[in-house]
């Protein structure tokens, strides 16, 4: 696995870590991290499909980052919330098998 690749690669498994760990019971000061967190990166792979030739992740990405934007916060049940995290996860998931895919049919 090339560099460029492996980079975003950890990003995305440590954002899952990070929000399946916000699926327990977390104080309040680790969803806002969790929030920020989410939200940058979710800026940074949104703008990695912007400069690729495929940008059909784009779309996934921005809604991630309205999702989780820290400065104007969406207010929902912690329920939701879990249920949101474990679906951005999953996604997330199905992203890096994506990545690895296109890498390797050099796309």
């Amino acid at each position: 696995m090339e560099p460029p690749l492996l980079l975003p690669i950890i990003i995305r498994i440590v954002v899952i870590i990070l929000l399946l760990i916000g699926t327990s019971h977390q104080p309040i000061g680790y969803y806002s991290f969790l929030r920020f967190v989410v939200f940058a990166a979710s800026v940074y792979f949104a703008y990695r499909s912007l400069l690729s030739p495929k940008r059909h992740w784009l779309i996934v990405y921005t809604i991630m980052a309205v999702t989780f934007n820290p400065f104007i916060k969406i207010y929902l049940e912690k329920s939701t919330w879990q249920a949101i995290d474990v679906a951005t996860s999953l996604i997330l998931v199905a992203s890096i098998f994506t990545l690895r895919k296109q890498n390797a049919n050099g796309t």
